[in-house]
């Protein structure tokens, strides 16, 4: 990465704005930045480091002062940082997080911090990016480096450096540590050591286990009686295994000799049982045909069983299937049976519904010859009795005007008090109304200003149209780019294709100039038995064109 150009305003000790050319000095190959304590050599290195990656080292776990304390509220604060990497020219300008005037209502507000990152090309400077999480991610691709790295190995910060100098020894290797990151060195050798220890524990438990597995080995050797050898008189493999000049490549070679023994009689083991499946199997044969056999009797014994047991219930069986068949012919005469049941029941009824009419009659003592008398006497009280009929008809109708009459007197006061209520409440109302008048004054005061907001919303809206569209025309250009790429090495291929049938189709250019008893320009040969085809040439022409 190579500087070119810094400017500063509002930022540490700067308030105008401030331009370091670093192409100025390029020539130089290295120089120095001197200046007296305060006048701001140090603010460039924050600048440049705050440009590239929103911090500044001086400042980490501490008070973030990057705007300067000269600065006006009205002033703004800005770091422009311009640089260059193998991919290109690019330009960064951030602005920290301060409080600046509020434009209404007076007092302080926060302006939030910004960041946009351009990229040189042929047009002029075209914006990459302008959110910071965007702009982060574009320069850890531009400058393959992150903030760590880039203060290790580019950017030593000046309160690092004075540690450094006033550290002791070991602080200082501490320091160093820190600064050129070998803690992932020490992690290595740390890691290393205790791989070695687990290497060796492991080692340890392996011998241990294979020491374990020996003694194992020698006890069911010696149990089996697998020791017996030619060479050894007494044929035990433990006591003389134990001893001190016996190795463990000798133990092994004893219990590989002890296994081969052992597959021996495994051998002779399996033989016998081989022998012994078959014995099974013929046995287990005839214990299955014996199973079938008695199975067979069983199912004869219980079938004669169950027969006994059917004769034995044959008088009973036949008495039910007689109840079935009488039951059955009981079953047509339910309907008939029912209503009979019915027909006694009603006339019951009306038996005692007489009984209860005579007895009634009997009460009123009504003589069979005053009956007329006493039919004229009903039929004047009975005239009586219509007129309480009608007037008791008209009880609902007097009732619902009274009901109606009572919702009425209700209404009434309902709306008595609603006035006096609506009349109580008159003030807070007027008080609300003034409020809200106020407001829309208010509101409309800061019609201009929501005006202008809304005038650069458009502005920022169109613009965002417009980028759109020109993402769409550089996509249809980068398709006319990939078609026309692959148009010229099409014809490049042609191009050599064509080339190299020249090169071939050479001897046959010569041989179509060669004239009988003439000598050959390449040879000098008068005769010319073979000479090359020239019916597929290619010309300087047909070359020319292709080259076009």
């Amino acid at each position: 990465m190579r500087l070119h150009r810094l400017e500063v305003e509002g930022f540490g000790p700067f308030r105008a704005r401030q331009t370091v050319d670093f192409d100025a000095f390029a020539d130089d190959g290295i120089f120095l930045i001197a200046g007296r304590t305060g006048a701001g050599k140090s603010s460039i290195l924050d600048a440049v480091c705050f440009g590239l990656y929103g911090g500044v080292p001086r400042y980490d776990g501490g008070e973030k002062r990057l705007r300067s304390d000269h600065s006006e509220p009205d002033d703004p604060s800005e770091v422009v940082v311009e640089f260059s990497t193998p991919s290109g020219r690019y330009r960064v300008t951030r602005s920290p997080e301060y409080l600046r005037p509020a434009r209404r209502g007076g007092g302080l507000t926060k302006q939030a911090a910004a960041v946009s990152l351009e990229e040189l090309t042929d047009d002029g400077w075209v914006g990459r990016a302008a959110r910071a999480v965007d702009v982060a991610h574009e320069l850890d691709d531009i400058l393959q480096l992150s903030r760590e790295q880039f203060l290790q190995v580019i950017l030593l910060a000046q309160n690092r450096f004075s540690e450094f100098l006033l550290a002791g020894s070991r602080d200082r290797q501490a320091l160093l540590r820190r600064l050129f990151g070998t803690e992932r060195f020490e992690d290595v050798q740390a890691r290393f050591d205790e791989r070695r220890r687990h290497a060796e524990q492991s080692l340890g438990a392996r011998l241990a286990t294979v020491s374990a597995r020996l003694d194992e080995a020698e006890r069911l050797v010696a149990d089996a009686d697998l020791g017996r050898d030619a060479g050894d008189a007494d044929g035990e493999v433990g006591p003389e295994a134990q001893g001190e000049g016996i190795t463990t490549a000798d133990r092994l070679a004893e219990l590989e000799r002890a296994q081969a023994r052992a597959a021996y009689r495994a051998e002779r083991r399996a033989a016998e049982r081989q022998e012994a499946e078959k014995r099974f199997e013929a046995a287990d044969a005839v214990l299955a045909a014996a199973r079938e056999d008695q199975r067979a009797q069983s199912e004869r014994d219980r079938a004669r069983a169950a027969m006994a047991r059917l004769d034995a219930e044959e008088e009973a069986i036949a008495e039910a299937k007689a109840e079935l068949a009488r039951a059955r012919a009981a079953e047509v005469l339910r309907s008939s049976i029912t209503a009979a049941d019915r027909a006694v029941t009603a006339a019951d009824d009306a038996v005692a519904a007489e009984k209860r009419a005579r007895a009634d009659w009997d009460q009123l003592g009504v003589e069979t010859d005053d009956l007329d008398a006493w039919i004229a006497d009903r039929t004047r009280a009975s005239g009586v009795w219509e007129r309480a009929v009608v007037l008791e008809a008209e009880t609902p109708r007097r009732a619902a005007e009274r009901v109606s009459a009572e919702e009425a007197v209700a209404t009434a006061e309902r709306r008595c008090a609603d006035g006096e209520a609506e009349r109580a409440a008159l003030p807070g109302r007027i008080a609300a109304v003034t409020a809200e008048r106020d407001d829309a004054r208010r509101l409309g005061d800061r019609l201009p200003a929501m005006e202008s907001a809304r005038v650069a919303a458009e502005l920022r809206r169109e613009a965002a149209e417009e980028a759109a569209r020109l993402q769409q025309e550089c996509a249809a250009a980068d398709r006319v780019l990939a078609e026309a790429t692959s148009a010229q090495a099409a014809a490049q291929s042609a191009l050599a294709d064509l080339r190299q049938r020249r090169i071939d189709g050479m001897a046959g250019e010569l041989a179509s100039a060669l004239i009988e008893d003439h000598p050959c320009p390449v040879c000098g040969a008068r005769e010319h038995p073979a000479p090359a085809d020239h019916s597929a040439a290619v010309s300087v022409e047909d070359i020319a064109a292709a080259e076009t």
